[in-house]
């Protein structure tokens, strides 16, 4: 088999491979850009099949390489979310719900097929403000049921087409009403600001990629569960954890006082003593846990 063949065909295997792995949120597309630098390991591999006297093929071999290079590059360039500044063609879609005497706590679901979501709070009176981009435009709806505001923002994850897609929602919640978020990601980046919130249960769904939550001193439950990646909770001085784990997972107290229990159980060290505790369970396959002090 001449060297071309298997130099364009190992390429094409590792691609469709990759894009695989990412599209069903084994692997996340930070990590998935980071394999890009690999690529002149082809160019190693057809110098060895020549050397070991696979065929010349130099223009079948250069030409192969540079359709693997457009299609690679075009991929985890363009394609995948993350990169810095928006896709071309891309849309942002500005979203306020003003305040209300009829809603008297929030449910807030986020459905987002891969890219990056920033969470935090503002002290305005609107409930909600948010900056949404990404491409498709996303479904927002929402209702006010029995005093409870359900707001539902969603993309269409076409994750199989290729083109000019990213990503990148920031929203601010109101300070001072009770709330619910369940977060669902495929892949990506998640910075959840709960510091200043009321938010007494968080969910996160995720399939790989770096997630970092910021707790306040609010009685709550978190739960995380994800396929693989980081995962960082900043813990106020006066805010105690009780933490289980289950999968391949690193735990990373730092600054924070923890003790061990049984099996993948923490809690804070006099927890008794703290004016909030928050509920903790992470479920992943493999991955770390990082508790840091905040500042």
């Amino acid at each position: 088999m001449k060297a071309d063949r298997i130099v364009l065909g190992l390429g094409l295997a590792v691609l469709g491979l990759v894009w695989f792995l990412v599209n069903f949120g084994v692997i996340s597309p930070v990590a998935a850009r980071e394999l890009w630098r690999f690529w002149p390991l082809l160019l190693i591999l057809w110098g060895v099949l020549l050397i070991l006297g696979k065929g010349s093929g130099l223009g079948g071999c250069l030409i192969g390489i540079l359709v693997f290079l457009f299609f690679f590059g075009g991929l985890f360039g363009v394609y995948l979310p993350g990169i810095e500044g928006p896709s071309p063609g891309t849309e942002t879609t500005n979203v306020t719900i003003p305040a209300s005497d009829e809603v008297e706590n929030v449910t807030l679901d986020l459905r987002q097929g891969a890219g990056e979501v920033y969470l935090s709070s503002h002290a305005g009176p609107d409930i909600l403000r948010a900056s949404l981009t990404g491409t498709p435009r996303p479904i927002i709806e929402q209702e006010v049921s029995d005093g409870t505001l359900q707001v539902e923002i969603k993309d269409e994850a076409h994750s199989w087409t290729i083109g000019n897609r990213t990503n990148r929602w920031n929203l601010e919640l109101a300070e001072d009403i009770p709330t619910e978020i369940s977060l669902r990601a495929g892949a990506g980046r998640s910075d959840l600001d709960l510091s200043r919130l009321q938010v007494h249960d968080l969910s996160v769904q995720t399939g790989a990629g770096d997630l970092t939550v910021r707790l306040g001193q609010v009685e709550s439950q978190v739960l995380v569960e994800g396929g693989a990646g980081s995962i960082t909770f900043y813990v106020p001085d006066n805010t105690g954890v009780r933490l289980q784990t289950s999968g391949l997972l690193n735990v990373s107290a730092g600054e924070v006082n923890l003790k061990r229990l049984d099996g993948g159980d923490y809690e804070s060290e006099n927890l008794d003593n703290k004016a909030a505790v928050v509920d903790i369970e992470v479920k992943a396959g493999v991955g770390s846990v990082n508790l840091r002090r905040a500042r």
